[in-house]
């Protein structure tokens, strides 16, 4: 079925990346710019620490809104490409349906009763179709990024956190 797509999530897993690499940068560009104010803080730093610290902030600065772009355009991918196409085949199936109805339930049934079940259910399925791809995407490859860098870290305590994390 997501075989119409699969070029849309592939562009999604790319975004992801996108974000995750964001995600995983920002906390080691705080931590070395925290590291630089407290070598100030102890006196063995010299020199002009405001220099020093805005080619990092623009950095940050630009690594925020990154994630925040990337992740708007994931999540409207997401909604415009993955959710749209799983239930739009859906929607013309209920539709298909509800025309070969007999005539004595949709005389018993109010129309705006049928009408609505038909679009908040296809809705609540589009939205979970919707979470579960990006849980899936983002939670996926974000495991796997954070291993590598625990394992770029420190390989021992890397494969301890993977082993006893299960």
């Amino acid at each position: 079925e997501a075989r119409a797509i699969w070029k849309w999530l592939i562009l999604a897993c790319v975004l992801c990346l996108a974000i995750i690499v964001c995600s995983i940068l920002s906390p080691k560009l705080v931590g070395d710019m925290i590291d630089l104010l407290y070598e100030y803080q102890k006196g063995s730093f010299t020199g002009d620490l405001l220099a020093r610290l805005l080619p990092s902030l623009g950095i940050l600065l630009a690594l925020y809104f990154g994630y925040s772009l990337f992740s708007y355009l994931k999540m409207l991918l997401l909604n415009k490409v993955v959710s749209r196409h799983f239930t739009c085949g859906l929607r013309i199936r209920i539709s298909d349906k509800i025309k070969r109805l007999p005539v004595s339930y949709v005389d018993q049934t109010p129309v705006g009763d049928i009408l609505s079940r038909m679009t908040d259910d296809v809705s609540t399925v589009g939205n979970y179709i919707h979470q579960i791809v990006d849980i899936l995407m983002t939670g996926g490859l974000n495991l796997l990024a954070i291993s590598l860098m625990m394992l770029l870290e420190d390989w021992r305590l890397a494969l301890l956190v993977l082993a006893l994390t299960p």
